[in-house]
């Protein structure tokens, strides 16, 4: 009963996030451009880049590249944190501790914490861990794809 009650908990918050993404990417993204790029361009690129490892990334999750959202992405790797719903609402965490203060952020982080509270100390340590890093939320991924994954990880420690 409780797993499945855990379930549709996340199956609630799975259509919430892809529902207000796609309302967040069309509207409060107006003026950031898609960035022009594939899968199978970003697989071309060394291994050891940041875009080798969103290609890897997007392939393993079935992942497409969110238009005008792909520094999301980007989060992930740099981070190590995985793409599972609970990961996402500590991401968000992890990016408020960063300093980054977007409406979809807060919206994730409410109602993560709202919907899936067991895994609140995971929220918190994610928000303190977000508070360590060099800020990260503001920089264009875009331009980093040809960089070394462990170079750019570094450098926000």
């Amino acid at each position: 009963m409780q797993s499945t009650f855990k379930y549709i908990r996340i199956q609630i918050l799975t259509f919430l996030f892809d529902t207000c993404l796609a309302f967040y990417s069309k509207h409060f993204k107006r003026n950031r451009k898609a960035w022009d790029i594939t899968k199978n361009e970003l697989i071309r690129f060394p291994k050891e880049t940041l875009g080798y490892e969103l290609a890897i990334f997007l392939r393993e999750n079935n992942f497409n590249l969110m238009p005008k959202l792909e520094n999301h992405d980007c989060f992930h790797i740099i981070t190590n944190y995985p793409a599972q719903v609970k990961d996402e609402i500590a991401l968000q965490y992890l990016c408020l501790g960063n300093g980054e203060r977007s409406l979809s952020s807060l919206l994730v982080i409410l109602s993560g914490t709202i919907l899936l509270p067991e895994y609140f100390n995971y929220y918190v340590n994610s928000f303190r861990k977000g508070k360590k890093y060099k800020p990260f939320y503001h920089l264009e991924y875009q331009n980093l794809l040809h960089q070394n994954i462990n170079s750019i990880k570094n450098s926000l420690k």
